[in-house]
Order: structure tokens, then C-alpha cells, then sequence
């Protein structure tokens, strides 16, 4: 670069010279290297219909295809890059006029020649046949080709399913080990035709019924029957395999068979006889009951089918079978059952239907009550569930004080559950075991829950509201029973003096109750029970007074508070109403040829007359007493 001195500086701006550049004559450009970009080309590929000097293909109008008449002309044209899998296919020649059926291919592929009875109409193939492979040589030299065409074999399913698998590939060694399913069992005797096994294993489909033999291996696959354990080709579940399956670690599953196992267990206890080589009933019950007893930690699906399989084994299996005895404590430790059961019926944590809350109930009251529980006794049973944390609070509070509440109010809905009468009777049932648990009932102020169903009578027994009217009675009922058990040990009858007014409408009631209308409604059986346990308590509580000083405290009761409710005017005045209405010549229950006199009037005219002995002998007492305190 060659500039002027000064001449730079003097141009100052736009108006500046520009420098020169003075190339030498010698100087030589160097090469540039670019990168190479593949780009496409601008001309468009020449067409396939141009020949090479790039004229199109004349078109030939009318050209059709032909067959041909010889096989010779016709030519295979091998695929470029060959398969060695696959073999090029020849084109038929011209159909015979003679026989219009096409010719056949004779198959040279691996394995034995399964069609050597056209050779001669066979279409010759151009490239080379591969000889057989040894690997199956030596199957078919083992089993023949007639042994593999039958349906169901390994070469069968082999051939179908996984046809470019080596047939002695490891990893189909699970289909040897099926049989046919019209060939004979391993291990069967065959006997005047019929095959019998040793040993019996019945097989159950998911309702729990009995699969006959004769239809495990022809039942179709979309049952849902067909299993991966044993005897693979019988469609069914063992009960082994039913209890295996109650185990699995996936919710679904083991719900289902959860579900299956209970269907089982009762239809096993509702068949009068067992079936010969059937397993036992109770061996049965007691493995269903351990599998029920293992899922109640669980949750959702699971824990609603192990609640239904424990009610089934338990509370269910005794109604049909009461008879049966069942050794509790060597199945489950009670402490950690109860606990468990406690967990689920917190108010603040259920998840249950009301359907699985009342055969929780149920489970709780068969422990306390059922006479065939061997082990533990029943007054252990009703320490570990009175002193379990939790258990009894959340069972009243679910069936008794939250039930009650939304039963007698108008807006409540159909999902909520009714006061349950068997909350009732369990603590009737606990107190029935001892008289310490008796103890426990009163002092922790468990019997003062039901007073309720005393004060707040239920309405008349009619014909529009009987379903109402027979719950209420129900539980007017079991309320009276639980308050006669404890008097039986001198305890509670301290509330016959503060409910005092509360009784005194109850036996006005009562009274009321003795109508030829409650003898017509044959559903008003629970009325007849609720005046039973009323003169019951009636009773007891006589009993009581005749020595106030055993009660517990003493002196809760005094025959001079039982003269001054006229206790004994009220039960005569019953008495009378119940033999008129028994002895009317008119009423249909004693005339000749009509239906007799029910079981529940017989029980009051029993109550009545056990009441007046109790009145009586307390009024003998009474006057013996006077006698000797003030003599002529």
C-alpha cells in the first residue's frame, strides 16, 4: 500500500482519497479451498421409460398378458441382493383344458418332502434346493412327520407360533412339557374306558364351582380358566393354587381371587354331603380364613374382597354350620386382629362400603357371642375387645350416634347407614362374659349411649311405616335386653329412678301396643319382642329390689319406689288385654283350622307371668319383713 505523505491527513471526511494498491508483476494467486456442498442437481433424472439415447419407449397399445404353453418359456428372475430365507416363486404355467385344477408346487424347503404324490405336474424350480437341516432331520427322526401334524404337540405350536425358531432352541423348551389335549394324561389309569387319577385335584372356575373332568380340557381359552401352574391343558384353579394367587402382590389379582376363594367356601358349606375326594370343608374354611386374615392391611379392592372372605368363613360358614368349632388364636394373635379391625373403623379413616362396615360388625359380634370359638375363651375375647383402643367408640359412633342422627333427620341420604341393633347386642354380648367386663361397660358410660332408643319412642306400628317402625322396636328391644343383663348383676338400676319418667311412657306404650292390629301384621315381630324385653327388665329389676343391699351400689333400687311407678297394675292390666284379645271368639288365631298362636305371644304370655312371680315373691318378702319388724 503506497500512500502520499500528508495527502491522507490534508482529506479529512467523505471527500478523502482512497489508498492505492500496487500489486508486483511477480505475485501469484494461491489456491482456494472451499468445501464441498452435495447439492441436487438442476436437470431432472433421466426417466426410466427413455432409452439410452434418450427417445421414449414407444407405447404398445393392446398388449395383454399371455400364459404361457410350455414350462420352458417361462423364466425366474432371482432378487437382487438374494434372501437365503426365502425362495424365489415360479409362475404357473397354462392350465390344462383337460384339468381345470391349477398345478401343484412341490415344497423343497427344509425339512422332509411332505407332497410326493404330483411330482410329475410339479413346476421345477431354477435355483438350488438347500438340503435339510440336520436340527430337524433328527426331530423327525424322533417324532415322524404324522406325530407332528396333530394338533396341540410342541411342533404343532412350534410350527404355527415360531416358525423361524430352531425347534431345539432353549427357549422353547415350555412347550414340550404340554400335552395335546385329546391325549392321555401322565400318570392315568385307564379303566373300562375311562381314565381315573390317582389322586383327585378339583378344579374350580371363578365362581367357586366345580369343574367336571370331563370338560377341563374342552372348555374354550376366553373363560379366563386356562393358567400357567400344573396340568397346564385343564382349564380351572386348584385350591392351592386359588390360595397362591390370594397372595399376589398384584391388587387385581388378588382381589379376584380373594373373591373366588369366599364363593368357594360357601358353596362348600351350603352342600349337604361332600362329594367323594373332595377336599375337607373345614380344611378349606380354615385356609380361606388365613388368606382373609393376611389381606386386611391392605387397602381399596383388596381389603373389601378380604372382609367379605373373613365374614364368609366366619359369621356365614357358623349359620350353616353350627356345628363347626374354630380355634381362633392358633390362626392370628386376637390383640393385633382387634387393632387392625379398629384401624378400619376410625370414623376419621374409613374407606369401606356400609355393606363391609356391617360385616366388620358382624365378624366383631360373632367373637364375642358365637359358642363355637374353642380358643380364645369368650370372657378373653371381651377383655382384649373392650380394651382395645379405639374399638368400641368407633363402633358406636358408626352404628349408634352418627347413624341415628342421620336416620331421623329428613334430608338424609340414602348412602348413609341406619342404627345397626347389633351394636347393641355386642355390648350385650360383653357383658354377658363377665361380670368385670359388666364393670367396665357401666363405669365408661357405654350403656348411657342407647338410653335414646328409650326416651325417644318410636311411633304405632302401621301398615304404611313398617320398616321404620320394625327397626325402632328393634333397637327399643336390644336396648331393654343389654339393661337386664346388667341388672342380672345388681348394676344400672339406677336408671329406672332418673329415667323414671321416660319408663313411665314406655310402659304406657307397651300397653298400647296389645291390638288386634299388631296380631294382623305379621312383619310387626319385633313389636312383640320389645314388650317381651320390657317385661323382662320389669322382672329384673324386681328382683333387684327385693334386696337392694346386693346391688351395685347398694340401695340403687327400693321395693317402695316399685309400689309407688305401679309397676305390677301395669303388667295386670297387659295381662288382661292379651287374653281378651287371645280369647275373642272372633280372632282368627283361635278359631279351629286357623293358624295358631305365634312363638314371640307366646314368649309375652311367659314375660307376664314370670313378672307377677317376681311381684309376688317381692310382696311376700315385703309382708314377712313387716311381720317380724312389727308383730301383734
Amino acid at each position: 500500500v503506497n500512500e502520499e505523505p500528508g495527502e491522507h491527513q490534508a482529506g479529512e471526511g467523505l471527500n478523502a482519497p482512497k489508498p492505492r494498491i500496487i500489486i508486483p508483476s511477480n505475485f501469484t494467486e494461491p489456491p482456494l479451498h472451499t468445501p464441498q456442498h452435495h447439492t441436487r442437481p438442476s436437470s431432472p433424472l433421466p426417466s426410466a421409460l427413455r432409452s439410452a439415447a434418450g427417445t421414449p419407449l414407444p407405447k404398445q397399445p393392446g398388449r395383454k398378458p399371455r400364459f404361457s404353453a410350455e414350462p420352458n418359456e417361462v423364466y425366474v428372475y432371482e432378487s437382487a441382493p438374494s434372501s437365503p430365507k426365502r425362495q424365489p416363486i415360479a409362475l404357473l404355467g397354462a392350465p390344462d383344458p383337460e384339468n381345470p385344477s391349477p398345478n401343484q408346487l412341490t415344497y423343497r424347503g427344509p425339512g422332509p418332502n411332505l407332497s410326493n404324490t404330483h411330482e410329475d405336474d410339479a413346476m421345477d424350480l431354477s435355483s438350488p434346493v438347500e438340503e435339510p437341516s440336520q436340527s430337524y432331520q433328527s426331530f423327525a427322526a424322533v417324532g415322524g412327520p404324522s406325530a407332528d401334524n396333530e394338533e396341540g404337540t410342541p411342533e404343532d405350536i412350534r410350527r404355527r407360533f415360531f416358525p423361524d425358531a430352531d425347534p431345539n432352541d432353549p427357549s422353547l423348551e415350555w412347550i414340550k412339557g404340554i400335552a395335546p389335549r385329546n391325549a392321555p394324561q401322565a400318570g392315568l389309569t385307564v379303566t373300562n374306558g375311562e381314565e381315573e387319577p390317582p389322586v383327585k385335584h378339583i378344579r374350580y372356575d371363578l365362581n367357586g364351582r366345580p369343574i367336571p373332568e370331563s370338560l377341563r380340557q374342552s372348555l374354550p381359552t376366553h373363560l379366563g380358566l386356562h393358567h400357567h401352574g400344573d396340568e397346564q391343558d385343564e382349564a380351572g384353579y386348584t385350591l392351592d393354587e386359588l390360595i397362591m394367587l390370594g397372595r399376589s402382590t398384584v391388587p387385581a389379582q388378588r382381589a379376584s381371587m380373594l373373591g373366588t376363594l369366599g364363593k368357594l367356601l360357601s358353596n362348600a358349606a351350603s352342600s349337604s354331603a361332600e362329594e367323594d375326594g373332595a377336599v375337607e370343608v373345614e380344611d378349606i374354611r380354615t385356609k380361606v380364613l388365613v388368606t382373609a386374615l393376611e389381606a386386611l392391611g391392605e387397602r381399596g379392592g383388596v381389603l373389601i374382597r378380604a372382609v367379605d372372605a373373613l365374614w364368609i368363613s366366619t359369621v356365614d360358614y357358623a349359620r350353616r354350620r353350627p356345628s363347626s368349632s374354630l380355634d381362633i388364636a392358633n390362626l392370628v394373635p386376637l390383640p393385633a386382629l382387634l387393632r387392625q379391625l379398629a384401624v378400619h373403623l376410625l370414623p376419621s379413616a374409613q374407606e369401606l362400603p356400609p355393606e363391609s362396615l356391617i360385616q366388620l360388625l358382624e365378624f366383631i359380634l360373632f367373637l364375642a357371642s358365637s359358642p363355637t370359638i374353642q380358643n380364645p375363651t369368650p370372657d378373653e375375647i371381651g377383655s382384649e375387645i373392650l380394651s382395645t383402643r379405639d374399638l368400641i367408640p368407633s363402633i358406636l359412633h358408626t352404628f349408634v350416634t352418627s347413624s341415628t342422627s342421620s336416620w331421623t333427620s329428613s334430608s338424609s341420604s340414602n348412602s348413609s347407614l341406619p342404627p345397626n341393633a347389633d351394636a347393641i347386642a355386642l355390648v350385650d354380648a360383653l357383658a354377658r362374659t363377665s361380670r368385670a367386663n359388666a364393670r367396665t361397660i357401666v363405669e365408661n358410660g357405654i350403656a348411657d349411649t342407647f338410653m335414646m332408643f328409650v326416651v325417644v319412642l318410636p311411633p304405632s306400628p302401621t301398615t304404611d311405616h313398617t320398616k321404620e317402625t320394625n327397626l325402632a322396636h328393634e333397637l327399643l328391644a336390644r336396648t331393654l335386653d343389654l339393661y337386664a343383663t346388667l341388672g342380672q348383676y345388681g348394676m344400672y338400676a339406677i336408671t329406672a329412678t332418673t329415667a323414671a319418667d321416660g319408663f313411665t311412657a314406655l310402659g304406657k306404650y307397651v300397653l298400647g301396643l296389645i291390638t288386634p292390629g299388631l296380631l294382623d301384621l305379621a312383619n310387626q315381630r319385633n313389636g312383640w319382642l320389645a314388650v317381651t324385653s320390657y317385661l323382662k327388665l320389669l322382672e329384673v329389676w324386681m328382683t333387684c329390689a327385693i334386696d337392694p343391699h346386693k346391688t351395685t351400689p347398694p340401695h340403687e333400687i327400693l321395693w317402695s319406689q316399685v309400689t309407688g311407678w305401679d309397676w305390677a297394675s301395669q303388667v295386670f292390666q297387659l295381662r288382661r288385654r292379651l287374653l281378651q284379645l287371645l280369647g275373642d271368639s272372633k280372632s282368627p288365631h283361635t278359631e279351629v283350622g286357623k293358624r295358631p298362636i305365634p312363638p314371640t305371644v307366646r314368649a309375652v304370655l311367659a314375660a307376664v307371668w314370670h313378672v307377677i312371680a317376681a311381684w309376688l315373691e317381692g310382696s311376700a318378702s315385703r309382708v314377712k319383713r313387716r311381720t317380724l319388724l312389727y308383730p301383734k
